[in-house]
């Protein structure tokens, strides 16, 4: 029997850094937010504070604020520091002359499809199971 090998050679150079930190900087991040939204100790601290009502709101909203944060803007800045070199529109993230009226047709347009298909499919009683996640029974203009 014979056994082919192959060398793999590890390097950490600066182009797999450029795909190392953001792969990395987004696992911490999920993890961040992953045991936040699990933490029975930081729901309760929400609850005790503004009441079952508004507290898992506030807790909810602020699970997708840190998940937002922790999964993006953290690994950006991450990779913004490391490679100072980079701009934020060499990463995509910018506005464009030439593509700004088709990105708003396209917006507007897909909004105008989607937004009706996910209202009537949230009517559906399979559906309460898991969505609305905050389930207040009273709404007001702030949250």
């Amino acid at each position: 029997m014979n056994y082919e090998v192959f060398d793999v050679e590890i390097v950490m150079n600066q182009h797999n850094l450029r795909v190392f930190i953001p792969v990395v900087g987004c696992l911490i991040g999920f993890i961040i937010f992953w045991f936040t939204q699990k933490s029975d100790s930081i729901k309760k601290k929400f609850l005790n504070k503004h009441g079952v009502n508004q507290g898992y709101a506030k807790f909810i909203i602020f699970t997708r604020y840190l998940g937002g944060f922790s999964m993006g803007v953290l690994p950006a800045a991450a990779f913004l520091i490391a490679f100072p070199d980079t701009s934020l529109s060499q990463l995509g993230l910018g506005l464009y002359e030439e593509t700004l009226l088709a990105t708003l047709i396209w917006s507007v347009g897909l909004s105008a499809v989607m937004i009706p298909l996910v209202s009537f499919s949230a009517r559906k009683p399979k559906h309460m199971v898991n969505y609305p996640q905050i389930r207040a029974r009273e709404w007001n203009i702030k949250w």
